[in-house]
């Protein structure tokens, strides 16, 4: 049986799928097999996995979303440890062997995770997380720990425990964020400080599914560590209001004064200290009359 099972989900990733795929067959660590998951794809990833034949293992399914597609591939690995790449993310050749290494070195650690760089779609590349150490829980608890799950790689049986991706956050959004949390409860996290994975950087729309799933997420906090949680849940408000703002901001680009004024009451609402904290650059007079000089009707937040 191989050691490492590499889980890839895929929806309708046909212009970035190859790269990715291809970039696990280019490991210099080769103990490990790829299950990606095809989770309702329409466009022509089916076709792009047929051409890989017995190099992947193909499971189908109805989409269900990554968190759902995940699980269903780490039903089916076989090995030890679970590595996990999203379909428009690539890894450095040595990504795995750094991994390993570091799960072996360190026989309590649950999972290991790297730096990241961001690539633009014009081609040049940033940092895009750079993390500094690995943390405790502690530390998670009061300001909260994101960890790319393209950068991970976990114990299959800490996976198990801590019952893989939460299906509350069907179907994306803040399940990774959650299960962090578990794995860090059942041991320490190594840290490894390269940019072993690439994550493609381009512009999403969030619709409310996103914030309703931060709002589960801060729940589970608030549940399952009470107060001691205070500093993660402030950081997911501030998220939260941040994406709001963000969506303000284009909205007002636009020219949909009525919609970005929504999501400015929206973002306040959220995080009410934006008032004092952004009061002197966004609320002044000139953005006030720039936000209500339409007539058209307001517009849902969507």
């Amino acid at each position: 049986m191989p050691l490492v099972s590499v889980v890839i989900p895929v929806y309708n990733a046909e212009r970035t799928l190859k790269a990715s795929v291809d970039s696990v067959l280019a490991q210099d660590f080769r103990d490990f097999e790829i299950i990606v998951v095809n989770d309702g794809s329409s466009d022509s990833t089916k076709a792009i996995l047929a051409a890989y034949d017995s190099q992947i293992q193909v499971i189908d399914q109805n989409n269900r979303g990554a968190p759902a597609a995940r699980n269903a591939g780490v039903s089916a690995a076989s090995g030890k440890l679970i590595a996990f790449l999203d379909s428009d993310d690539l890894w450095s050749p040595d990504k795995l062997t750094q991994s390993v290494r570091a799960l072996e070195l360190n026989p309590s650690a649950s999972l290991v995770f790297s730096d990241c760089c961001g690539l633009r779609a014009d081609g040049t590349t940033s940092t895009f997380y750079s993390y500094h150490g690995a943390p405790s829980l502690e530390e998670m608890l009061d300001n909260g720990f994101e960890i790319v799950p393209s950068a991970v790689t976990m114990r299959r049986d800490v996976f198990q425990a801590c019952g893989g991706f939460s299906d509350r956050f069907a179907p994306i959004y803040f399940e990774d964020l959650w299960l962090w949390f578990l794995a860090r409860e059942l041991g320490e996290f190594e840290y490894i400080p390269k940019e072993l994975t690439t994550i493609r950087l381009r512009d999403k729309r969030l619709g409310p599914r996103y914030f309703v799933n931060g709002r589960t997420y801060i729940g589970l906090l608030r549940q399952r560590y009470g107060r001691r949680a205070r500093g993660a849940i402030r950081q997911a408000y501030k998220h939260l209001a941040g994406v709001s703002v963000y969506e303000a901001l284009r909205r007002m680009d636009a020219g949909d004064r009525w919609g970005a004024l929504a999501w400015w009451i929206f973002a306040i609402r959220l995080r009410p200290a934006l008032i004092a904290e952004m009061g002197g650059r966004v609320f002044r007079p000139r953005n006030l009359r720039r936000l209500v000089s339409t007539v058209s009707p307001p517009s849902k937040v969507s």
